[in-house]
């Protein structure tokens, strides 16, 4: 009490205010520089350095117990219980978990995404951890959404610990980034089987619009699905399998204004870009630049790689198909489309076909594991629909025909 009263004798009401405004909350940073500690003290202890801060976190923490005697929130949540296994409602690295050596990826201020094990259970997933000063909650609620469908990893339980939320998911095994699948393992899959890689785009493609249409389902776009977040992977049954992971930029598809379609149309416009990646080898720069350049850059493109005109005609059509989706509805019609295509494109099973693919893409087992990212078989069928000599003379009238057979742009009550 002493020091209290010193500090009160001393401190002018000036300077307590000035400290009282710069202890009030996170420290101002650079947004540009790399921060490697956390800027808030939130569910830390905290030693404050003046009077007035000293009786602003008091508040602040009683405010808290008070909230927890009230509502009885849980420190952390297990979603699978065959995989995490507390005790006594604790879930402590070194009593119930055990960090391994193995890291996954690296992340950000708050450590490395690494592996652990659960002691109880024996089972192995990732770890990741966020600082709760850029935690979002929509992170949780979409992956507790999303958790268990097909085209994501599953969360098993979150926790908060001190000031991070730590996450435990699935630990996708021999992943490869979509990254590395285009940059490095395309042009031998090429040169191994060059009748592989179109089937192996457009499944894909399949896959990531898939994600885009249960993601809408649940009420979520991702809004950051660039080459990183999507991993392909090998299941125990040599089952190629499509995955999109991080969920940290999350938005709701409808907001109070309605729906938010310009997050939805950029997610769709981004799958655009990863498919033009892997089938054309060629990525476009951003959503931007596939909305207004797509037709040009394609038709470089696919002249550069001298496409056949069938094939350079149903690209188009495909392509466009897409990029004129404008309600959620429309993404189920195009990966109805998509995959009955993939049927008639190979001669066996689809998934026979990708496993072809998988014993080539995991062959070297140089996979890196990661959690951060018939003629008419490009997806859209053209029945009875001429086309020019020239490989892009597409029509204003075949594109209307095209999007009415595909039910594209059109609203449906």
């Amino acid at each position: 009490m002493e020091l209290i009263r010193g500090l009160r004798s001393t401190i002018s009401k000036k300077r307590t205010g000035n400290r009282r405004k710069n202890c009030s909350g996170p420290i101002a940073t650079d947004p540009s520089r790399k921060l490697n500690w956390d800027p808030s003290n939130a569910n830390k202890v905290t030693v404050p350095k003046t009077v007035a801060d000293l009786r602003e976190k008091t508040d602040a923490m009683l405010r808290l117990i008070s909230f927890m005697k009230t509502e009885i929130p849980p420190s952390g949540i297990v979603v699978d219980k065959t995989k995490a296994t507390p005790n006594f409602g604790q879930y402590r690295e070194e009593k119930e978990f055990i960090k391994l050596q193995e890291i996954l990826g690296r992340g950000n201020s708050a450590g490395d995404i690494v592996v652990v094990k659960d002691i109880a259970t024996g089972s192995e997933f990732a770890q990741k951890t966020v600082m709760l000063s850029v935690f979002r909650k929509e992170e949780i609620k979409a992956w507790v959404d999303l958790s268990g469908e097909e085209y994501f990893p599953c969360l098993y339980h979150f926790q908060l610990k001190d000031n991070k939320m730590v996450m435990h998911m699935e630990k996708i095994e021999n992943a490869l980034t979509l990254t590395d699948v285009v940059n490095n393992h395309m042009l031998n899959l090429s040169k191994v089987d060059p009748d592989l890689a179109k089937p192996f785009s457009l499944y894909v493609f399949n896959g990531m619009l898939n994600a885009v249409k249960i993601m809408n389902k649940h009420g979520w776009t991702h809004r950051d699905l660039h080459s990183g977040n999507v991993l392909l992977s090998q299941d125990e049954n040599c089952k190629l399998q499509v995955k999109v992971i991080d969920f940290g930029s999350v938005g709701q598809l409808e907001t109070e204004r309605g729906l938010d379609t310009n997050s939805f149309r950029s997610d769709i416009a981004n799958v655009v870009r990863l498919f033009s990646a892997l089938y054309m080898g060629d990525e476009f720069e951003s959503v931007d630049d596939v909305r207004n350049n797509w037709e040009e850059k394609l038709k470089n493109r696919a002249e550069a790689k001298q496409m056949k005109l069938e094939e350079r005609n149903e690209l188009f059509c495909l392509i466009d198909s897409v990029l004129k989706i404008i309600t959620p509805g429309d993404v189920e019609r195009v990966t109805e489309d998509l995959k009955s295509r993939l049927k008639q494109e190979t001669e066996s099973e689809i998934d026979e076909v990708m496993k072809k693919v998988a014993g080539i893409l995991f062959s070297k087992n140089d996979f890196i594991n990661m959690h951060p990212d018939t003629d008419h078989a490009d997806g859209v069928d053209c029945p009875d629909m001429v086309i020019g000599d020239s490989p892009f003379e597409v029509s204003d009238e075949m594109i209307k025909r095209l999007r009415s057979f595909m039910s594209i742009g059109q609203h449906h009550s």
